[in-house]
């Protein structure tokens, strides 16, 4: 969708309509502010085009208030698609010569450290040493861990990697894997998007690998989507975790199985409205004997958003646990592990479970089949 004449034509409709509030996950903790709703920034950005409102901070807080979510997309009669055009907003604004602090913070930490958390790049695969492995450096097929899964999430990388090991037999690591990109595409920062993205395209190249596998959405999309936003051919194909296992009919043959285990599944934004893979994650699921699937009520494109995207768990972390609490609320009774396909939401939803002192476990898809291997 264009940031200019898509969203100028649909602004006459916005003005009347209002649908889309009930679904915006930050409704609730900015008290149904208008201004931080998903009508509320198409005016903003409306205005910005029309030239009647000036970049500023303030702008740009209320348009950084978005987890990009996509859910005000389901319902909106127009079809406007806030999860596309918002980071373009958002680089409109930059290229005004405006920013945020939290946003600075990224931009720099990336730059100094590989990753927008701030941690040694030496520690990426710390992961390997803990669990005693020794991964390839080459290979047909790579694990691309992304730095969340990598510097917050170890038990998925070590999973994702013996899975993948189980199906592929030989699996290669990124030696010198970085940051994506997708911080920078969040933020609208298209230029330093396109350069991180060719270095995390030279360090797939090394290993030799014509196929990429990620558990973390954000590292497919970046390498999928963003790379032609900015003009970035992609040698290699790129596929998430539970794409490539239901493509390469896999799951049969790990045979996996648990003691009796109820369990349900969050769908990650990112993977399941923006990328419309729903039932890849469900059959890997489904695969594993003993593991009975209870739906959550909203589930599938309704499914309801975890606060952690977007930045905005960068931006605002109390309001994206509560969003969090919220989607935690929503998990059945009797649930005893709630499984997602990304490390975004495993973290926010694992933190808000903790400070919460809600009962439930949160893992990775790869985690439950890795347990059912090893039974």
């Amino acid at each position: 969708m264009e940031l200019g004449k898509d969203v100028l034509k649909m602004f006459s409709f916005c003005e009347r309509c209002g649908f889309c509030r009930a679904t915006c996950p930050i409704q609730t903790p900015l008290e149904w502010l208008d201004s931080a709703s998903p009508r509320g920034r198409v005016l903003l950005i409306v205005g910005l085009l029309r030239k009647e409102l000036e970049p500023s901070e303030q702008v740009l807080l209320r348009l950084a208030e978005c987890t990009l979510c996509g859910h005000c997309y389901v319902t909106c009669p127009q079809g406007i698609k806030l999860n596309e055009v918002v980071p373009k907003a958002r680089a409109l604004v930059r290229e005004a010569g405006v920013s945020l602090e939290p946003y600075e913070r990224v931009v720099e930490t990336i730059a100094e450290y590989g990753n927008p958390y701030g941690v040694d790049r030496e520690l990426r695969h710390s992961w390997t040493e803990y669990y005693d492995v020794e991964p390839e450096g080459r290979g047909e097929v790579a694990l691309w861990l992304g730095c969340t899964t990598a510097f917050r999430r170890p038990d998925t990388a070590y999973a994702a990697y013996r899975i993948l090991g189980e199906v592929a037999g030989s699996v290669a690591i990124v030696e010198e894997e970085e940051c994506c990109g997708a911080p920078y595409y969040l933020i609208g920062e298209m230029g330093k998007l396109r350069e991180q993205l060719e270095r995390a395209i030279e360090a797939v190249e090394k290993t030799g690998a014509r196929e990429v596998v990620s558990t973390c959405p954000a590292c497919v999309r970046s390498f999928r989507e963003y790379s032609r936003e900015v003009g970035v051919e992609v040698p290699f194909e790129v596929y998430h975790f539970a794409e490539y296992l239901a493509a390469r009919g896999a799951l049969e043959k790990l045979g996996a199985e648990v003691e009796p285990l109820r369990v349900t599944y969050h769908d990650p934004c990112e993977l399941g409205r923006a990328m419309g893979v729903f039932d890849q994650p469900r059959k890997v699921i489904e695969s594993v004997r003993g593991a009975e699937l209870v739906e959550m009520q909203a589930n599938r494109e309704h499914s309801n958003c975890c606060g952690g995207g977007g930045m905005y768990f960068a931006l605002e972390f109390e309001n994206s646990i509560a969003i969090a609490e919220k989607r935690l609320r929503e998990v059945p009774s009797g649930v005893e592990v709630v499984v997602s396909a990304c490390p975004s939401c495993e973290v926010t939803l694992s933190v808000a479970a903790r400070e919460g002192g809600v009962d439930v476990e949160v893992i990775d898809l790869a985690e439950l089949l890795l347990r059912g291997v090893e039974k």
